[in-house]
C-alpha cells in the first residue's frame, strides 16, 4: 500500500488529527469552513447528520488552510485532490473539494475506507465466462473500457484482472492518481498530486519499460488517438467514468473516429453492485402479485413465465445484522465485439439504433446476469426491481 502522504508532508500533519477523530467518529464526510469575518470550523457528517463545528486555533486554522489548499491547486485530476492516509490498521482514501463562495470558503474531505483487493474469483463468474473473458485479451493487443456505478468496484475489478493475467508472467504496468492498491507483481506510476510528475511525464516513463499491458485510471487523460495508437502495440485497459453501458456506447458512437475506436476494442464491461443475500438466513418465499407485474415489466415476460423461478429471501440473523444481506455482488454488462458485429454497425447510422443493436448483442447484459443469480439465491426478486425498475 502506498505511504503515507501526510507523513511525507510536514505541512499536511496538521489535518491528520483532524482525520483521525473523524475516522473514529464513523464520519463519511469533513466540512471545514473560512469565512472572512470568523474562525475556520470543522464539522463531520456521520450517517447524513453534521455534529456541532469544532473551532480552530488561528494558527491550526492557517496551517490547515493552507495545506488543503495547496493540495487542491495541486490537483490534475477531475476538480478532486486524493491522497491517502492509515488509521488504526486500515487504509483511507481522502477526496478533497474546495468551493469559494462570497462570503465563505468551504473544503469538504470525503472518506473512503479501501478493502483488500479482491481476487478474480470474487467477482462471481462462472468458469464459461471467465475463461471467455482471459481469451479474448490473450492476443496482448486492443482496448478495454471498464465502467461502472459509482462504488461498483470497478477498479478492484481492474486489479483481479491485472493480476490474473500477470500470473501468467506478462509485463503489467499501471498510471494512476493515486496508486489505490499497491501490487509487487507489476509496475504501478502515480501521476497524482503530491507525486510531483505530471500525467505525460509519468506516461513516458512507463512506456520505456515496454510492457505488455497498460493500465490507465482515467481515460480522459488520453486523446482518441492515442487509445487507437497505444491499443494497436499493447493491450491497454482503461478506466471510464461512464455508469452505464448505454453512455459508454453514447462515447464511443459519437466519437469522430468511431470506427476505427471499435475496430480497436477488444472488450467493453460496466459493472454495478447489488446487495447479496446472507446465506444463513435464505428461505424459499412467493413472490406478490406486485413483485410478478414489476418483474414482468423488467424482463419483458408474462407474469406466469417469472412465477416460475424459484424466489429466496433472507429475513434477518446475527450475522448479516438482521438486515438479510452479507455483502455486495456484482453484475456486468459485457460487450465483445467481433467482425460480423463491427460490420452489422456500420450499415446504421443512427446513433440511437446503433446503441439499441449493440445491446440487443451484448455477451452478457446485467438483467441477465441478475437472473442468474438469482436463481443461485444469491439475489433475491426484491433486490432485481429495487435495481431495475
Amino acid at each position: 500500500m502506498k505511504k503515507i502522504l501526510i507523513n511525507k508532508n510536514p505541512t499536511l500533519k496538521v489535518l491528520a488529527n483532524v482525520l483521525h477523530y473523524a475516522i473514529f467518529s464513523n464520519a463519511e464526510l469533513i466540512r471545514i469552513q473560512r469565512a472572512s469575518d470568523s474562525p475556520l470550523t470543522v464539522s463531520c457528517s456521520v450517517a447524513g447528520t453534521w455534529s456541532a463545528p469544532m473551532t480552530l486555533t488561528d494558527e491550526q486554522a492557517q496551517s490547515l488552510w493552507t495545506a488543503l489548499i495547496d493540495q487542491a491547486q495541486l490537483n490534475e485530476y477531475q476538480n478532486n485532490a486524493s491522497f491517502w492516509i492509515e488509521y488504526d490498521h486500515a487504509n483511507w482514501l481522502c477526496r478533497l473539494d474546495y468551493n469559494h463562495g462570497e462570503s465563505q470558503d468551504e473544503i469538504r474531505v470525503r472518506l473512503q475506507a479501501i478493502e483488500p483487493a479482491k481476487s478474480w474469483h470474487d467477482f462471481g463468474f462462472s468458469n464459461k465466462i471467465g475463461d471467455d473473458l482471459l481469451d479474448t485479451l490473450a492476443s496482448l493487443k486492443g482496448l478495454v473500457l471498464v465502467a461502472g456505478y459509482d462504488e461498483s468496484y470497478k477498479t478492484a475489478w481492474v486489479y483481479a484482472l491485472l493480476n490474473e493475467l500477470a500470473q501468467r508472467n506478462l509485463a503489467v504496468t499501471t498510471l494512476e492518481a493515486p496508486v489505490i492498491y499497491r501490487q509487487p507483481e507489476y509496475s504501478q506510476h502515480d501521476w497524482s498530486a503530491g507525486s510531483g510528475r505530471s500525467y505525460a511525464s509519468a506516461f513516458k516513463d512507463l512506456m520505456k519499460q515496454d510492457p505488455d499491458i497498460i493500465y490507465v485510471d482515467n481515460g480522459s487523460q488520453l486523446t482518441t488517438e492515442e487509445l487507437i495508437t497505444y491499443s494497436s502495440s499493447h493491450l491497454l485497459i482503461v478506466r471510464q467514468e461512464e455508469d452505464s453501458m448505454e453512455t459508454l456506447l453514447a462515447r464511443l458512437f459519437n466519437d469522430s473516429q468511431s470506427a476505427r475506436l471499435l475496430s480497436a476494442l477488444k472488450l467493453a464491461i460496466v459493472i454495478r453492485s447489488a446487495r447479496s443475500n446472507c446465506p444463513h438466513c435464505l428461505t424459499t418465499t412467493q413472490a406478490t402479485a406486485s413483485e410478478l407485474f414489476s418483474l414482468s415489466q423488467i424482463t419483458g415476460l408474462e407474469p406466469a413465465q417469472v412465477s416460475q423461478s424459484t424466489f429466496q429471501i433472507a429475513n434477518g440473523c446475527a450475522l448479516c445484522s438482521y438486515n438479510g444481506y452479507q455483502e455486495q455482488l456484482h453484475l456486468f454488462d459485457i460487450m465483445i465485439p467481433d467482425r460480423t458485429w463491427c460490420d452489422n454497425l456500420s450499415q446504421v447510422d443512427s446513433v440511437t439504433e446503433r446503441i439499441n443493436l449493440a445491446m440487443d448483442n451484448l455477451y452478457l447484459n446485467s438483467l441477465e446476469d441478475a437472473w442468474m443469480k438469482l436463481d443461485q439465491g444469491l439475489l433475491s426478486h426484491r433486490e432485481i426491481i429495487r435495481l431495475f425498475s
